[in-house]
């Protein structure tokens, strides 16, 4: 797991194995191609669950769904800190993760 920095910002990018030691702090994206996507939170590195499909998930405001690096969703990501997350609060925006 990445040091946990909640001010972080990353580019979004696509990877074939999120787990791979190589990937850097956050920011990683594995497509789940039924929900939307798997991804590394910016903030510590914690793998959560994005779906930007179907009525339950993030909206797609800008970009397309098979290139994260041009995404923008809404709304916010919350990687909640009282629920054992990092607090990670920001955006993805035009492709990178940028925090509040």
């Amino acid at each position: 797991m990445a040091d946990v920095d909640v001010r972080r910002t990353v580019p979004a990018r696509l990877v074939e194995d999120i787990d791979a030691a190589d990937v850097g702090p956050g920011g990683m994206m594995l497509n789940s191609r039924h929900q939307g996507y798997l991804f590394a939170c910016p903030g510590c590195g914690e793998q959560l669950s994005l779906p930007i499909r179907g009525g339950d998930g993030w909206t797609v405001t800008a970009g397309t769904v098979e290139h994260p690096e041009t995404l923008s969703l809404t709304p916010s990501l919350h990687h909640v800190a009282a629920a054992r997350g990092c607090g990670w609060h920001g955006y993805l925006t035009a492709g990178v993760f940028r925090s509040l």
